[in-house]
């Protein structure tokens, strides 16, 4: 297909159009150049690389395959991603990047200026690179970012290591309640009884969503959190902590009545 491309002329003209006025001729041609492009298009990615945001993700994938990863990271260094729905393209073209190349461009991680871009990076390095993640674990965990300090909780739940629950523990007391929210939900899927007793210290937390984060974490403990979290609901001298595992339980227990339901 590579071949049939290059010989009807294709490539040539993508290769003009991806330099064209035209947003639309640009787009196109990148769409196309993204899977088709080769070593000689390097200059010609770099310098898209400095194009709209979706033209330098395709620029940024066609050099995952072709280019060095000082390259990738010169066009992605600065992506700003303001909103969740355009990471998506981000989390693909990492994905599809081969694994020698990836490890380069961790090797530059704390260069890079994007907040949201790191924590994308350590969270799928904890898939693809899980020693590498261990190693940022620590620096990200006490990152200035609130994107980056997050990004370490997510990654720190798909690692099984004692480091990566202590990293945890630590910024279970983070300042941000965005940051202890999504640790807490990090401690649940870690699926540990080790996590009960943060866990409860959880849902007594001064904000709702971290309590409510915190009681529906204890549920994905196991029997153990299940039993912690009833007994909070009964017992609790903080009535928010108690209504956090009501609301829970209830919910929980709504699941478990759907699902005998459709069995």
């Amino acid at each position: 297909i590579i071949d049939a491309y290059a010989r009807l002329g294709l490539l040539d003209t993508d290769s003009k159009h991806a330099r064209s006025i035209f947003w639309h001729r640009r787009i196109q041609a990148m769409r196309r150049l993204a899977f088709f492009a080769g070593p000689q298009h390097r200059q010609l990615l770099v310098e898209r690389g400095r194009d709209t945001h979706s033209i330098r993700i395709l620029a940024a994938l066609a050099l995952g395959r072709v280019g060095s990863a000082d390259e990738v990271v010169a066009v992605l260094k600065d992506l700003d991603l303001p909103r969740r729905i355009m990471e998506q393209p981000v989390y693909s073209m990492l994905s599809a990047m081969d694994q020698e190349r990836y490890a380069e461009v961790m090797g530059k991680w704390s260069s890079l200026l994007s907040p949201s871009l790191r924590r994308i990076l350590l969270e799928v390095a904890a898939q693809r690179a899980p020693d590498i993640c261990e190693r940022l674990l620590a620096m990200a965990g006490a990152d200035a970012s609130l994107e980056v300090r997050s990004g370490a909780a997510r990654a720190a739940a798909k690692l099984g290591s004692r480091a990566s629950f202590n990293l945890l523990l630590e910024l279970a007391n983070d300042e941000r309640f965005e940051v202890r929210a999504g640790v807490f939900h990090s401690l649940g899927n870690r699926g540990t009884d080790r996590a009960i007793d943060p866990l409860l210290k959880g849902t007594r937390d001064d904000n709702y969503w971290v309590r409510q984060s915190a009681a529906a974490a204890l549920l994905e403990v196991g029997e153990r959190g299940r039993e912690a979290l009833k007994e909070v609901s009964k017992s609790s001298t903080d009535r928010f902590a108690r209504d956090a595992a009501r609301q829970e339980l209830e919910r929980y227990q709504l699941f478990l009545d759907a699902k005998e339901m459709i069995a």
